[in-house]
């Protein structure tokens, strides 16, 4: 433990004190620098690893987090699994000191959701209908997705004084049954996953912004020949898009229309043109060219 008092108590009456997170002794702050108490984390990963086999891990409240942890971290997990997967909780600050080859892979980008949130709220958004639209978001703008368990399923957590239960409920699989072919949120989350393995233009591709006004969007990835649009209409109205190309293509497809509640999106070229007709407050991603 950091800052222990032999002088001190606390609320357990455990006869000392010491350091915490936030002011909750349950939260106890660890000497991360200790090799002891490293080594006890090493081997608390490598058990998942041997007994379920996990990917990864989310390391919460990175931004208090010794960087030599979690560099040592690092070396190990990279040993340890390929690919292994670190990422960190971090609000905000120079993203490049936790998320780089020593240290993290990614970190969570807490300015991107608030404005992604904001961006619809602001328009008095608040059904799950907009859900659609900041998926198709996180998948296609330029990073990496991270979904919070629940999330693709549509599931609405409460945010309550002194418990974080309701925030975060326990999630029964069976619950869900077929959910991919029936929830029209879990259909496009899935969808949105496939493309996104799928499709290098969407990890690589070239951001080209096409239209941006207050209430609709339209930005392309663009890859070798390979462009994956955005479209979004965010007004109640329905709303036709006119715009260039950003790749040579004869033809458009959209990419989400088999999803489970997905509506009629009419594209097509004319004269070198892309012209689209979108539903009022949808959204889809659409194929180029490649």
């Amino acid at each position: 433990f950091c800052d222990v008092n032999f002088w001190g108590n606390n609320e357990y009456n455990d006869g000392f004190s010491y350091g915490n997170w936030g002011g909750h002794n349950l939260l106890v702050k660890l000497n991360q620098r200790n090799h002891e108490v490293q080594q006890y984390h090493f081997d608390t990963v490598r058990f998942w690893v041997e007994e379920f086999d996990i990917d990864g891990i989310r390391l919460d409240a990175a931004d208090v987090l010794d960087f030599g942890f979690m560099q040592n971290l690092r070396r190990f997990t990279d040993g340890l699994k390929p690919e292994f997967w670190l990422m960190g909780e971090v609000i905000h600050g120079d993203y490049s000191r936790w998320a780089n080859p020593q240290t993290l892979h990614s970190v969570t980008n807490y300015e991107l959701h608030k404005g992604l949130w904001s961006g619809h709220n602001d328009h008095n958004y608040f059904d799950r209908d907009h859900i659609r639209h900041i998926a198709i978001l996180v998948y296609t703008l330029w990073g990496i997705p991270s979904i919070y368990y629940g999330s693709e399923f549509g599931i609405e957590g409460k945010k309550e004084w002194g418990s974080d239960w309701p925030l975060r409920p326990c999630l029964e699989l069976e619950d869900y049954p077929d959910a991919v072919n029936t929830n029209p949120v879990t259909s496009v989350y899935a969808a949105l996953g496939k493309l996104k393995a799928e499709e290098p233009a969407l990890t690589y591709g070239k951001p080209q912004e096409l239209i941006l006004t207050t209430e609709r969007y339209v930005f392309a990835r663009v890859l070798d020949g390979r462009a994956l649009l955005t479209v979004l209409n965010n007004a109640d109205a329905p709303a036709r898009l006119e715009m260039n190309l950003p790749v040579p293509a004869d033809t458009v497809e959209d990419l989400l229309e088999d999803c489970a509640g997905s509506q009629p999106v009419h594209a097509r070229i004319e004269d070198g043109r892309l012209i689209v007709e979108l539903p009022g407050n949808y959204g889809t991603v659409l194929g180029l060219g490649g």
